[in-house]
């Protein structure tokens, strides 16, 4: 078990929503589905449902939908949600309409005084309801990755390259990372 994993869990059954923000490529979404995995694994009745946000996302939609499937079994990913910040904000602002259904919500790191007032605020509000969790990598995180994959290569007699060279472009990028291997896949 993960103590990651384990939070976002705690968060979403003590307070039934959560957010995970962290930068572009360091697993937002790949943790988000782990927990759905999880989620769905405790129990065959429990099901999770995913949506993506954009600029045509509405909390009106979101809202209806999610009243319709209110059950403690159900859980809600929310992706991209920096990119409909008004109807995310909305969302968590009429949280309280929704009784029993779970919403684990994904943004990317964004200046905050981007996502409106603090009193409508979904980084704000999650952050002091203490909902927050951070995903970003670290390079060390990505170190290790790579360091997994050296003696595979080694083995194979050949080089992985300038490991100092792929920890600088990745910088916790997991989607730059993810290309290297495939490539050093690709060529064995």
């Amino acid at each position: 078990d993960d103590p990651t994993h384990d939070n976002i869990h705690t968060l979403l059954k003590e307070k039934r929503k959560c957010l995970i923000k962290g930068k572009p490529g360091s697993g937002k979404t790949s943790l988000a589905c782990g927990i759905g995995y999880k989620f769905i694994k405790e129990n065959p009745k429990n099901l999770v449902l995913y949506l993506t946000a954009d600029v045509r996302s509405s909390c009106s939609q979101w809202l209806s939908q999610i009243q319709r499937g209110d059950y403690p079994y159900v859980l809600y990913i929310i992706d991209n949600c920096h990119n409909a910040i008004d109807a995310v904000n909305e969302l968590i602002g009429r949280w309280y309409r929704i009784k029993n259904a779970k919403v684990l919500l994904i943004s990317r790191s964004i200046n905050p005084d981007l996502a409106g007032p603090s009193e409508v605020n979904y980084l704000r509000i999650l952050e002091d309801d203490k909902c927050l969790i951070n995903s970003d990598i670290s390079v060390e995180t990505i170190r290790q990755i790579v360091k997994l994959y050296v003696p595979y290569r080694e083995a194979k007699e050949k080089k992985i390259g300038d490991t100092k060279k792929i920890l600088e472009k990745c910088q916790g990028d997991l989607h730059l990372l993810n290309y290297y291997i495939k490539a050093w896949l690709k060529n064995d």
